[in-house]
């Protein structure tokens, strides 16, 4: 009966829509002119979760809301005239645009970066980016959601046709296609288009840039013209590049040591190195007064700096996309020779083992045991399918890390959201207690990631109407970074009774984003012009044992870019450096901090062609150094 029923009403419902085939002609035609602009101003208030506050931005930049109603009209005529069907191209465009502004909304409160197109390759690991804040539900989302579903409804009870025949359809609709895809691909076309919008689409410099960007363009702009970018500023292949080019920019390897049979003589000690989440030191911006009013925060992290070795680190990165650290420090070789992108790794994500030289492997071919350590999941950024190919015998995540902890407690601890940086300490300290070999080890913590708050944020609006959050998120941060504080000193405390050498290096993968509109970069002053401090992290190398840092690089410059210290440890401890390492540390002196974020605000062009040459051989075309 109930199969009747439904039966019935679908043949209601086709003899609905088959009778309007030829009746409200220009109701028809007002319905497929306006849906442009009503997805064009929905996607919009998705992020802006205020009409008023989309109003005003319109009346700021109307230029950028028709470019985006243009844009829209472009791929939606498209699909419409090649699949002839209104209502399969109005939900098509529906659900695209909807979804990419809801992961936009969600996406810039859980980290403060905005949505691109290259992070469309992390869809997959959408589980895993819910556990980074609350997902809320908001009323304008489910009114968005009505109305096109009763938009959509509406097209397909209308019946619209198209009067012209298959093959004059398919041209149009094809044409407005190429006409799309070639705004997107060829950076003269491109160009011509923003500047006839009054559009200012540059490269990506830093988060505060894009935030201006975004702020002034909305999302559509934004969002497709970070698919624009991915052309107008691709990485060219550098002049000149050949094999014979490439052999002549390296320098020789180390020679063996004769009588050592083929090894040098130095004794091999465990390398550990601990890329902390979000870790960062907020003293740099105190006055010369400062009081030691955040020292609390620091107690062991400056002793161990004091009994140690300590400097200042420009890592590629801010707020977010760990990944970027973690290649400069695998790799030790610049991200800035091939534009800073999102998801580094990517780049080799089907090479062989073989084709990559990662210091991982490095230490491998040194006699060496290779750990990973990262206590979240293996799939986010596809680290376990991509840092497997490294050189690591060992890769520790969230769901085998209770393994490698000391038993028989293998105890888990958390922090908050996250495995705690103590539980992570456990494991680094249980791998070298068990270990006949020496170590080398690459820990990537989570204790101390977004969100900063415990509980939903208080949401409000301010004066021109956007949705913020209004919460201290500064205090929360701090008091994660004094448990990663107290977990370095017991980390020291471990080690100074364990018997084996160990070299610890410490270091903050990035300074965190906050959301909140009082957030304590907006009290310190920090802006798009004024934010390379945010790309300096404070490091500390730490040994156990008299560890002599003495005439190094380390010492000769107080500021260094991330890519050098790993090729710089390996100087310190005496292995035998490859050609690409003494290649790197050829640079240090032409070229201390190379990074696209260092400098910003004064916009430098200094480019290193050798780094250059050398970082574009090895991740993205031939390998020739590796030959």
């Amino acid at each position: 009966m109930i199969f009747g029923k439904i039966k019935e009403t679908a043949v209601k419902i086709w003899n609905i829509k088959t009778g309007n085939t030829n009746k409200y002609k220009i109701l028809k035609i007002v319905l497929v002119a306006f849906f442009p602009v009503l997805l064009a101003f929905t996607t919009e208030l998705n992020h802006t979760q205020s009409v008023l506050g989309l109003l005003l931005r319109i009346c700021n930049n109307p230029n950028a809301f028709i470019f985006s109603v243009l844009i829209i009209s472009c791929v939606f005529t498209g699909i419409f005239f090649i699949t002839r069907s209104v209502t399969f191209s109005i939900l098509i465009n529906w659900v695209a645009f909807y979804t990419f502004s809801w992961v936009e909304y969600f996406k810039f409160i859980a980290s403060g970066t905005h949505f691109v197109v290259t992070d469309m390759a992390m869809i997959g690991n959408a589980s895993d980016m819910t556990k980074f804040t609350t997902v809320n539900i908001w009323l304008i989302f489910n009114l968005n959601m009505l109305i096109m579903i009763l938009y959509t409804a509406a097209a397909f009870l209308l019946n619209i046709k198209i009067k012209f025949k298959f093959a004059k359809s398919f041209l149009i609709g094809f044409a407005c296609i190429v006409i799309f895809a070639d705004f997107i691909a060829f950076p003269a076309f491109t160009l011509k288009v923003y500047s006839f919008f009054d559009i200012e689409n540059s490269e990506s410099v830093n988060s505060f840039t894009d935030n201006d960007k975004f702020d002034d363009m909305n999302f559509i702009p934004y969002f497709i013209g970070s698919a624009t970018n991915l052309f107008t500023y691709a990485i060219k292949e550098p002049e000149n590049y050949s094999e014979e080019t490439v052999k002549n920019i390296l320098k020789p390897g180390d020679k063996k040591i004769a009588g050592t049979d083929g090894d040098f003589e130095t004794e091999k000690v465990n390398i550990i190195y601990i890329l902390s989440e979000s870790f960062a030191d907020f003293r740099i911006f105190e006055s010369e007064n400062y009081n030691g009013k955040l020292d609390w925060v620091y107690t062991n992290f400056d002793i161990m700096k004091n009994e140690g070795f300590n400097g200042i680190c420009v890592v590629p990165t801010f707020g977010g996309y760990t990944a970027r650290s973690e290649f400069e420090l695998m790799f030790g070789l610049p991200l800035k020779s091939i534009g800073n992108p999102a998801l580094p790794h990517n780049k080799l994500k089907y090479e062989n083992p073989e084709n990559i030289s990662a210091l991982p492997e490095f230490y491998q071919q040194n006699g060496y045991n290779t750990t990973y350590i990262h206590p979240f999941s293996k799939t986010f950024y596809n680290r376990d399918e991509i840092y497997s190919k490294y050189g690591f015998d060992n890769m520790i995540f969230d769901d085998n890390i209770k393994l490698y902890l000391p038993q028989p407690e293998n105890q888990i601890n958390y922090f908050r959201k996250y495995i705690n940086d103590k539980t992570v300490f456990d494991c680094i300290i249980n791998q070298i207690k068990n270990s006949d070999e020496p170590e080398y080890i690459m820990a990537t913590t989570m204790q101390n990631h977004v969100p900063y708050s415990d509980t939903d944020p208080e949401i409000e609006h301010d004066e021109s109407g956007i949705c913020i959050k209004i919460d201290n998120e500064y205090k929360y941060y701090l008091e994660g970074i004094n448990e990663t504080d107290k977990a370095v000193g017991y980390l020291k405390e471990q080690l100074e009774n364990i018997e084996k050498k160990c070299v610890v290096i410490f270091i903050g993968d990035h300074f965190p984003f906050f959301i909140s509109d009082s957030n304590k970069y907006k009290e310190l002053g920090i802006n798009s012009k004024n934010c390379d401090a945010l790309y300096e992290q404070s490091y500390f190398v730490w040994a156990n044992f008299d560890f002599d840092f003495t005439n190094s690089e380390l010492e000769e410059y107080d500021k260094i870019s991330l890519f050098y210290l790993p090729n710089i440890i390996t100087k310190i401890q005496g292995l035998p450096k490859t050609q690409i390492i003494n290649t790197v540390l050829g640079e240090i002196e032409n070229s201390p901090v190379y990074s696209q974020f260092a400098g910003s605000s004064e916009k430098e062009t200094h480019k290193n062609e050798i780094l250059d040459m050398l970082t574009y051989d090895l991740i993205l075309d031939k390998k020739y150094a590796l030959k």
